[in-house]
């Protein structure tokens, strides 16, 4: 299993546990952007992407994935706007149709 949700990540917003960061896990939503962990049955395990909270592009990995954002977590983080850009609904309507546990 490429990330801990075994599904398709691309394009979506997620939180990593907070044991891989030593910031609040939930002020720092990442953006799946590409990888071979961000699809559900691929060998590899990273997530090339962009934090919400910074702009900041980074890799990390699938295994370290918490879970979905919540649409309240994305409009939180201060450069969401600068990153999502134009996809910014189409990010949250994808937020809206997961359902909550």
């Amino acid at each position: 299993m490429a990330n801990n949700l075994d599904i398709d990540l691309t394009g979506k917003v997620v939180v990593f546990k907070q044991g891989y960061l030593t910031v609040p896990a939930t002020e720092h939503p990442f953006l799946v952007e590409a990888g071979f962990g961000a699809k559900p049955h691929t060998m590899g395990r990273a997530l090339l992407g962009t934090f919400l909270s910074d702009g900041e592009e980074c890799r990390m990995e699938g295994y370290m994935v918490e879970r979905l954002a919540t649409a309240k977590e994305i409009l939180a983080a201060p450069a969401h706007e600068q990153v999502l850009g134009a996809k910014l609904n189409d990010v949250l309507v994808i937020v809206d149709a997961v359902p909550v546990d």
